[in-house]
């Protein structure tokens, strides 16, 4: 959403969200490589992966001047994935300490996440 945020009085919320983008991307890449580790193949196929995901792909609004409004996405958004990192850190504890240990990474860089988004909605 980093595209997004087009207007000039919002070049930090841009760069905010370019930074998240890159972070996703590695959460992304990281989980990749861990699931090639354990023996399958990540989801190849872009037209499955929200088939296949947690939750449905929150679009951000035609307005792209609504910065307001894509805030709250990319703060919901976070919600979500710090609900399913929770999951699966719980489902790990004590089975699978390298998946526990990148899924714990990985949360702790979504909870930071979701803080930054919330606290720009409070402003």
């Amino acid at each position: 959403m980093g595209k997004q945020a087009r207007a000039i009085a919002y070049e930090d919320i841009k760069e905010m969200l370019e930074k998240l983008a890159k972070d996703e991307l590695e959460h992304a890449t990281e989980l990749a490589d861990l699931i090639v580790k354990l023996g399958d193949a990540p989801i190849a196929n872009p037209m499955d992966l929200e088939k296949n995901a947690n939750a449905a792909y929150l679009m951000p609004p035609k307005n792209t001047a609504d910065i307001n409004r894509i805030i709250r996405i990319v703060a919901e958004a976070e919600a979500g994935a710090i609900e399913v990192y929770s999951k699966l850190a719980k489902k790990t504890f004590g089975k699978d300490h390298v998946t526990y240990q990148l899924v714990t990474h990985i949360l702790s860089e979504e909870v930071n996440h979701e803080e930054i988004f919330e606290n720009l909605s409070e402003r």
